[in-house]
């Protein structure tokens, strides 16, 4: 399974019309197409104003292969001519499944819009200093053990997916996504200095040999996102 993760950078007066299109033209526009979905529509939270990222799912190569022609000028054509009309620029990077990511059918996810509430998420993306198969394994060994000990309650956050790029793209790269099950609770610990021998002080220390770039952002979906 290949996903496109595009970061759009939306016309804060066009970002109504923007989120229009992806919900009522784009969703079911992709399912319609080609094998794949929209799998979420996120408004970033914080940094800079009205950007928009979407991640899309492709089921293999060929699927990826129709996705790009049917976007240059095919059933998609006309949808991305609108998009890009409501935003200044997009970037984009092609992310596959880590071994250790939780399993998504692609055939369960919706094509049309439904309604719920939007959920937080918790975006992490790291730039490991080795090769990007080791610190995968290793990423995947520390998320494991970060709440373990938690199994009697709901964890502040839940691993949703866990993605690295695939070449060409932007370098070694892992980028995790987390549900944040209490917002409030999550940010309460953001603004206070934990002890170091907190699980998420240590699984920082422990990172930190094995990456030293790290960006953390978070995210909100729209009430009809596929995904939550």
């Amino acid at each position: 399974m290949f996903l496109l993760y595009e970061d759009h950078a939306v016309v804060g007066r066009e970002l109504g019309r923007f989120e229009a299109v992806c919900r009522d033209e784009w969703m079911p526009g992709i399912s319609a197409a080609v094998d794949g979905r929209l799998l979420w529509y996120f408004d970033r939270l914080l940094g800079a104003a009205h950007h928009v990222v979407t991640v899309c799912a492709l089921r293999d190569g060929d699927a990826f292969d129709q996705f790009t022609a049917e976007m240059r000028s095919g059933k998609l054509a006309g949808v991305v001519e609108q998009l890009a009309g409501l935003r200044y620029h997009v970037s984009g990077k092609i992310l596959v499944p880590a071994a250790w990511s939780p399993p998504l059918s692609l055939d369960d996810v919706p094509s049309t819009a439904g309604t719920a509430d939007a959920v937080v998420y918790l975006e992490n993306i790291a730039w490991p200093d080795e090769p990007l198969p080791a610190f995968a394994e290793q990423l995947g060994a520390s998320y494991a053990s970060l709440w373990s000990g938690t199994s009697d309650t709901t964890p502040p956050v839940e691993l949703v997916a866990a993605l690295h790029t695939v070449p060409p793209g932007p370098g070694q790269q892992m980028t995790v996504l987390q549900r944040v099950n209490d917002p409030l609770g999550f940010l309460a610990n953001v603004v206070v200095k934990l002890p170091p021998d907190h699980p998420v002080e240590q699984a920082k220390a422990r990172g930190l040999e094995h990456r030293d770039r790290f960006e953390s952002n978070l995210l909100m979906t729209a009430v009809w996102s596929p995904c939550r």
